[in-house]
């Protein structure tokens, strides 16, 4: 199986300008992008929660030395319980345009409270933990739950490292599910789960439609940083 990034030309490049051959990296979500970013790194760690993608992105890396693949899959009894009508393309099936329909139409998973979300991805956001890595120089975010998985990586990173979430800017359009009506919701950043993240993180740089026209297509990426803390010392 042939992979290669879905990604657009200006997102690669900033993603490779924090890449260094020392650097351990974490993403969730794995493909064509985790060949590409093993290129450039000591090691990559992908986390994955469709079982069946897990299965077909490791055989396609077997040959890739530095790079696992962790396969999380969603709990789904508890997927049914939540959120009973909300698809289940993204979930745990395979979305391929132009048939995808994202399950952030539906307003329940959507608004969901972090709680039910964790109760479904839990193991997939608490991925990174499993590698048994201290710190991580780079987290690239790029599948279901981003904030989640963004905020479960600050215990993770430090002052050096970067989080850079892929589709924040995306405005995803479509089909609302089990209906005949058609929806198109503002750019996930400004969606509540996504603008909670910058509560913790400060933006370093952004990669967006309007700014990179001819080589960022629709999604964009926004490179963080955590929040610097400020001790007290008593005084």
């Amino acid at each position: 199986m042939e992979l290669s990034p879905m990604m657009d030309a200006a997102e690669i490049d900033v993603i490779r300008a924090f890449l260094k051959p020392e650097a351990v990296m974490f993403e969730y979500g794995s493909g064509g992008s985790t060949r590409e970013w093993a290129k450039y790194v000591k090691k990559v760690y992908a986390a994955e929660h469709i079982a069946v993608w897990a299965e077909r992105v490791a055989e396609a890396l077997k040959d890739v030395g530095n790079v696992e693949i962790l396969s999380r899959p969603p709990d789904m009894e508890a997927f049914d319980r939540l959120f009973p009508r909300c698809t289940k393309r993204g979930i745990t099936e395979e979305g391929h345009l132009p048939d995808w329909c994202s399950p952030n139409f539906d307003a329940t998973w959507r608004d969901a409270k972090e709680a039910d979300r964790l109760a479904v991805f839990g193991p997939y956001v608490d991925a990174i933990a499993a590698t048994k890595e201290a710190r991580f120089d780079v987290v690239l975010v790029d599948s279901r739950c981003r904030s989640e998985c963004a905020l479960r990586a600050l215990d993770f990173v430090d002052d050096k490292s970067v989080v850079i979430i892929h589709d924040w800017n995306l405005e995803e359009e479509g089909p609302i599910p089990n209906s005949n009506d058609h929806l198109k919701l503002p750019a996930r950043k400004d969606l509540p789960h996504y603008k909670r993240v910058l509560d913790k993180y400060d933006v370093l740089c952004e990669v967006a439609p309007k700014t990179h026209p001819e080589r960022c297509s629709r999604c964009g990426l926004v490179v963080l940083r955590p929040k610097a803390v400020v001790k007290n010392n008593g005084n």
